[in-house]
């Protein structure tokens, strides 16, 4: 699986399919090959508004590790 799809896999554990199909949005408005830790952070960014910051690091600490 490539970064988007793991992103997705973060996202949709959390908080289902509705939630998921952001993160197509954050690919087509970040080329995610060139600058995968700004897309990341986007994703991160979704995630804390919803559940903190705190949790959010910690849910996407191993794709980070991974692409970033």
């Amino acid at each position: 699986m490539g970064i988007v799809d793991d992103a997705k896999r973060v996202i949709y554990d959390t908080f289902g399919e509705f939630s998921a199909k952001k993160v197509e949005i954050f690919a087509q408005e970040i080329d995610v090959k060139k600058h995968p830790k700004e897309f990341l952070n986007k994703c991160r960014t979704f995630v804390s508004g919803m559940l903190g910051e705190a949790i959010a690091k910690q849910k996407f600490s191993r794709l980070y590790t991974k692409y970033a």
